[in-house]
Formats: C-alpha cells, sequence, structure tokens
C-alpha cells in the first residue's frame, strides 16, 4: 500500500511539473523570440558571433546604427579593471596561420588577425579557423603595394579595403570595418586618404610596439622577444594601448610563446579587437578612426 501511494506521489509531482515548465514557455514574447531569429549568427567558444545581415549603407545613416544592420564580429566586452593587450598579425593567412593558432589555443590568448585579400581565398581552411577560435579578422588590402596603394587617387586604400571586406563577407559571412594599412599609416595616410575611410565606415589601427619581427632570422628570434620586452615598460608609462605588431613569419612562430608568457606574466589579458570597445590608435590621432 505504501508503494503505491508513493508511486502515485510521483506521478502527481511529475504532472505539476510540466504544467509549470509549459506555462513558463508560454510566457516567451514573440518579440523576444523575432529577436533572436533576425540573426543568422555562428557562435564559437561563446566568443564570437558574426552577423550576416544586408552589406550596404543607407544615405545619412550614423556610423553606429549602419554597423549594427551590417554586422560584424563582436567579442565579449572585456572587464573593467582588466589590463589588456593586443597581439596582432599582419599578412596571412598563410603556411604559418596554423601553428600561431595553435600556439594561442595552448596558451589561451585570442589575436587580431590583419589579412589580405588574395591570402583569404587561398587559405580559406586557416581563415575560418581563425573565425571559429575567437579571434578577430580585420583588413589588409588587398595588394599590398605601396605605389598602387597610395600614388593616385586618394580613394584606392579605401576601395582594396572594402574589397577584402567583401571578399570576407562571401566566404565567411561576416563583416570587418577595421583596417591596418601596409607600412603604417604615416606619411601616407594624408588627409584626403583617410577622409575616405570614413567615409566607407572604417576605423584604422596602427601599433603601439613594434616588435620589427621581419627583420630577422628565425635563429634570431630570441630579438623579436627583446624588442617586445623592452617596449612594454615605455608604452605603459605613456598609458597607450598595448598593440604589437607582428607578422606571419617563421621567427615570430619561435618568439611568440615567450611574448604571451611574458605579457601574462605582467598580468595582462590577451584579447582580440572588440568594435564595441574601440580604441583609438593611429599615428594621426585622427579620433574619426
Amino acid at each position: 500500500m505504501k508503494l503505491v501511494r508513493m508511486l502515485f506521489f510521483i506521478f502527481l509531482l511529475a504532472v505539476s511539473f510540466s504544467i509549470s515548465a509549459t506555462s513558463v514557455i508560454a510566457t516567451e514574447s514573440p518579440a523576444f523570440l523575432h529577436s533572436h531569429l533576425n540573426f543568422q549568427s555562428v557562435i564559437s567558444d561563446n566568443t564570437f558571433l558574426a552577423l550576416n545581415i544586408d552589406n550596404t549603407s543607407e544615405p545619412g545613416m550614423s556610423e553606429s546604427s549602419f554597423l549594427s544592420k551590417a554586422g560584424s564580429q563582436q567579442q565579449k566586452p572585456a572587464a573593467e579593471n582588466q589590463k589588456i593587450a593586443y597581439l596582432t598579425f599582419d599578412d596571412g593567412p598563410g603556411k604559418y596561420t596554423s601553428t600561431i593558432l595553435d600556439i594561442l589555443k595552448n596558451k589561451n590568448a585570442k589575436a587580431t588577425f590583419f589579412v589580405v585579400e588574395p591570402h583569404i581565398t587561398a587559405n580559406k581552411n586557416s581563415i575560418v579557423r581563425v573565425k571559429n577560435e575567437g579571434h578577430y579578422i580585420a583588413l589588409h588590402s588587398v595588394t599590398h603595394d605601396a605605389r598602387k596603394l597610395y600614388k593616385g587617387s586618394s580613394m584606392n586604400v579605401a576601395k582594396e579595403m572594402e574589397t577584402t571586406r567583401k571578399t570576407l563577407n562571401s566566404i565567411l559571412k561576416v563583416n570587418s570595418y577595421l583596417v591596418r594599412v601596409p607600412y603604417g599609416s604615416k606619411p601616407y595616410m594624408t588627409e584626403p586618404f583617410r577622409d575616405w575611410l570614413v567615409k566607407y565606415k572604417f576605423k584604422m589601427w596602427d601599433w603601439t610596439i613594434d616588435s620589427n619581427d621581419w627583420r630577422y632570422k628565425t635563429s634570431q628570434y630570441t630579438t623579436i622577444i627583446n624588442n617586445v620586452k623592452t617596449s612594454v615598460p615605455k608604452v605603459e608609462k605613456q598609458k597607450k594601448p598595448i598593440i604589437i605588431l607582428m607578422h606571419e613569419r617563421p621567427q615570430t612562430v619561435k618568439a611568440l610563446p615567450q611574448i604571451i608568457d611574458y605579457l601574462k606574466a605582467r598580468g595582462y589579458v590577451l584579447v582580440p579587437y572588440n568594435p564595441n570597445q574601440h580604441v583609438i590608435s593611429n599615428f594621426w590621432n585622427d579620433s574619426r578612426l
């Protein structure tokens, strides 16, 4: 008899729970559901959200509205009072991208990759992995040729960045509006060139620490590490953001683990660029970019 009563009591609890759950689900408003269904998203490691919406802007639309509509790569906002450093890699994706990604994953670090348009199409698997592992993909031109970029029309840089953006979007269904111009923005990016970047809604980063990795052979990788170590305290005193310029080279691969260890030992969190927490860092101090 006791067993029958116990089973009957369990049955009543199950029915009660089912009714409560149905009631909670029914209270989800259509507006809430609609807001979720509006986004075709790709989410990886709970840090990366790529929005695939209309790529074109509307005349007179504000920059914030445009970015919201057009879609962007979005990372979790950094916590307040965190010491943040940005590792940035130019000229990829290429043969060393996978190794760099392995190191970053092993060290629990994120980075920002400034990519060249032909390399995107030639290394699709690598660029997909960059996205899936929560790094930010930014733009670094089509030609990487100073003569083609900075001679002639002041539109040239913006047009190459827009071409790169569209190619990236066609493959990954994400938009990026952060650019780094080849060879740095000074002296090339005079005001007319910068005006065109603004018209295309781009932001522009240079760097605050140059690792000079491209200058050295693989056997000289310790010099790259020392370049970073000597530069970080100087930039800290200047109260500038830590944005480290590197390239996808074998000597960089050798130096990277120790660079990450050094930064973490100083209390830094290594994060990707976040468009919602844009940091102004260009050699012209142009606040529009």
